[in-house]
């Protein structure tokens, strides 16, 4: 039951974000879609619906859809404070399972579209040796932004460790950096076709 709980959780935060971005669009107000939103208790109203199985009406896709990837942390608290700081990402959940683990689960922030990171204690001598080698010194993730100058600007003065400089590509603008563990990323502004 826990995991179903944990997973009702999620969706209802993903869910519940994009309809904050979707009314902050129209409304053209990113305090709107709260005030909207909680003047109404849609919050309630999404997590209800989830609940009673009203959810795959809603997002039928969502079950072909990856919408959570692993990612082995030397420690919860340190990767948290990375990925809230330096990437702007939203801390969706933080709940306590046992006292070694916990479900941790961060997403690009509020209104950015992506699969979140569920971030997992490596506790194994194994996972502890794939702790920034994912992906095995290959480019692990990829950060797509709509302003790639204010996230590189901002991700730089975070101390975000960059292994190349900026560069154009014809898909895009990209630079490879490393999270605090030493996987490598690209944070992507793709071209307009």
């Amino acid at each position: 039951m826990g995991n179903n709980k944990q997973s009702v959780t999620f969706y209802c935060n993903r869910l519940q974000m994009t309809i904050y971005a979707a009314i902050s669009q129209t409304v053209n107000s990113p305090n709107a879609s709260f005030l909207f939103l909680r003047g109404i208790g849609l919050r309630e109203a999404l997590r209800n619906a989830i609940q009673t199985r009203l959810f795959t009406q809603l997002v039928p896709s969502m079950s072909h859809e990856v919408v959570t990837v692993t990612f082995l942390v030397r420690e919860y608290d340190e990767a948290i404070e990375f990925f809230t700081n330096s990437l702007r990402y939203t801390l969706l959940e933080d709940t306590v399972l046992s006292a070694q683990k916990r479900w941790v689960v961060v997403a690009p922030e509020q209104g950015r579209l992506g699969s979140a990171l569920l971030l997992a204690k490596a506790t194994t001598p194994e996972q502890v040796l794939c702790v920034g080698k994912q992906a095995g010194g290959r480019v692990f993730l990829f950060l797509h932004t709509p302003d790639f100058l204010e996230d590189f600007e901002h991700m730089e003065s975070s101390g975000v460790h960059f292994i190349e400089a900026p560069r154009s590509e014809s898909y895009g603008k990209v630079v490879v950096f490393q999270d605090l563990y030493g996987n490598k990323w690209d944070l992507l502004e793709r071209r307009a076709i």
